[in-house]
C-alpha cells in the first residue's frame, strides 16, 4: 500500500510561542470572559446598574465566575490534550504544545476554582449554589456530554442561563421564568447554529463519532429543525414578556418601542441560521457566544475547508508532521504515522494516537 511521508510544517505556520503572562492569559482564555458580562443582564433590565452596592457585589460575582471558567478550562485541555496535539490550530495551545506543563496547570485550576467558590460563598448563599451548579455541569459537559448529540447544546444553552441566574441572586431578586427561558431558549439556537455548520460539513461516510462528538452527516436535517425552533421560541418568550408583563412594570416609558427588539432580534437570528444551513457560519464569527464553554472539536480538521471533505485528514497529517518537527512526540521506527479513512492518526498496532503503546511503528495511509 502506498505510504504518504509525513514532513514537518514549514516554520511560517507555527505561531511564535508566547511567554510568562502572555502565554497563562492565552491558557486562561481571557477572552472568554466577556461571557460572564450576562451577571449584569438583571442590573440592566431593572435599572439599577449604577446602584452602588449592588454593582460592586456584581463585580465580584463576574469576578468569581472567571475564576471558576479559567480553572475548568484547563482542565479540559488536560481532558483533551491527545485530541488537541492532533488538531489543525489546537495543537498550538500552551498545553497541547507543551509551554505549559500538565502538573502546573493541575495547580492552578485548583487554585483558580477554589478561589471562585471561596468567593461566590462570601458574596451569598444563592450565588454559592449557583455557581456550584455551573461548575458541576461544566465539568459533565467535559467529561462526556458534550459527544451526547442535542444534548450538548442544551447544556450549552443552560450554562449561559446560569450566569444570568447568577446576576439575580447577586441583586437579591427571584428566579425571573421570562429571562431565564429565554436565555436558554436563544444561546441554545447558537449552539446548534455552530452545531449544524460542524454537521453539514461532515462526509456522508465518515463514522459516526469520528470527529470527536455524537453527530452524523444524517443528523443536519434534525439539527437545523431544533436549531430554528429554539430560535423561534426566543422570540415568542421575548414578545410574551413584553406584552404580559412589561406593560405592568413601569419600568419603560415607550414600551411601543421595545418590540423594535424583537424584530432586530429576528432578523439577526435568520441570518446566521442561513449561514449555518450552508456551512458558511465560521467560528470568529460567534466565538464568544456558541461556541461552547469548553471546545473541543477532538479530530476536527475538516474544517479548514468547506469544498475539500479530505482537508479533515491532511489537517491530522499536517499536526502529527508538525509534531515531530517540534519534538512532541517521537517519530517511531517507521518515520511516519497512519491515518485511517475516518481520519483518524493510528499506529502501526491500529491504536489512536494518545493511546498507551500506539507510537511505536506508524505508516501514512491515503484516505480512501
Amino acid at each position: 500500500m502506498a505510504q504518504i511521508p509525513v514532513h514537518p510544517a514549514p516554520a511560517q505556520s507555527t505561531p511564535r510561542p508566547l511567554k510568562g503572562a502572555r502565554l497563562w492569559l492565552k491558557a486562561l482564555r481571557v477572552h472568554q470572559w466577556v461571557k460572564n458580562i450576562l451577571l449584569f443582564t438583571p442590573l440592566v433590565l431593572s435599572h439599577i446598574l449604577f446602584a452602588p452596592d449592588i454593582m460592586a457585589r456584581s463585580v465580584l460575582g463576574f469576578a468569581s465566575f472567571c475564576s471558576l471558567a479559567s480553572g475548568t478550562y484547563l482542565i479540559n485541555d488536560l481532558f483533551d490534550l491527545a485530541a488537541d496535539r492532533l488538531h489543525a490550530t489546537k495543537r498550538f495551545r500552551p498545553l497541547a504544545s507543551g509551554q505549559i506543563r500538565p502538573g502546573a496547570a493541575i495547580l492552578v485550576a485548583c487554585v483558580l476554582i477554589l478561589g471562585g467558590l471561596c468567593l461566590a460563598f462570601w458574596l451569598s448563599t444563592g450565588f454559592l449554589i449557583v455557581t456550584s451548579l455551573y461548575l458541576a455541569v461544566t465539568l459533565g459537559y467535559t467529561l462526556g456530554l458534550k459527544r451526547e448529540p442535542l444534548l450538548d447544546a442544551l447544556v450549552l444553552g443552560g450554562l449561559f442561563m446560569l450566569r444570568v441566574i447568577g446576576g439575580l441572586a447577586l441583586a437579591g431578586f427571584a428566579v425571573s421564568i421570562w429571562l431565564g427561558s429565554f436565555t436558554m431558549m436563544l444561546f441554545t439556537s447558537l449552539a446548534l447554529a455552530k452545531r449544524h455548520t460542524e454537521v453539514v460539513r461532515l462526509s456522508p461516510d465518515m463514522p459516526l463519532g469520528a470527529n470527536g462528538r455524537g453527530y452524523a452527516a444524517k443528523d443536519a436535517p434534525l439539527v437545523l429543525a431544533l436549531g430554528q425552533a429554539t430560535a423561534v421560541s426566543a422570540i415568542v418568550i421575548m414578545l410574551l414578556y413584553m406584552q404580559l408583563e412589561a406593560q405592568k412594570s413601569g419600568l419603560y416609558p415607550h414600551v411601543g418601542l421595545l418590540f423594535l427588539i424583537p424584530i432586530a432580534l429576528a432578523a439577526w437570528l435568520a441570518r446566521i441560521w442561513v449561514r449555518a444551513a450552508r456551512g458558511e457560519l465560521d467560528d470568529e464569527e460567534h466565538e464568544g457566544v456558541a461556541n461552547g464553554e469548553h471546545e473541543s472539536p477532538g479530530l476536527e480538521g475538516q474544517a479548514q475547508d468547506d469544498d475539500d471533505p479530505n482537508a479533515y485528514g491532511r489537517g491530522l497529517q499536517d499536526g502529527v508532521g508538525d509534531m515531530v518537527g517540534h519534538g512532541m512526540v517521537s517519530e517511531g521506527e517507521g518515520g511516519d504515522y497512519a491515518v485511517s479513512p475516518a481520519g483518524v492518526v493510528e499506529g502501526g498496532d491500529g491504536l489512536p494516537i494518545g493511546n498507551e503503546g500506539s507510537m511505536a511503528r506508524h505508516r501514512i495511509r491515503p484516505l480512501e
